[in-house]
């Protein structure tokens, strides 16, 4: 999967995601982040950090069989 369609799929989940816990929260009398959206928003980090390790271990891999 490419790298852009991780990173929309992604962007996708966390609106929904963000979305779903305005509405069963409702209105939003304090400005600070939920628990549960800190921890989508580090979930999420996580995800990307593991495409970005995925996308240099194929690039380095590549530059590896062009040198042997």
């Amino acid at each position: 999967m490419p790298l852009t369609v991780m990173l929309t799929v992604l962007t996708g989940y966390l609106a929904s995601a963000r979305r779903a816990v305005r509405e069963r929260v409702g209105p939003a009398d304090d400005t600070g982040a939920s628990t549960l959206e800190v921890v989508i928003l580090i979930l999420g980090f996580i995800a990307l950090a593991a495409a970005l390790v995925a996308v240099v271990t194929v690039a380095v891999n590549r530059r590896l069989d062009q040198i042997t």
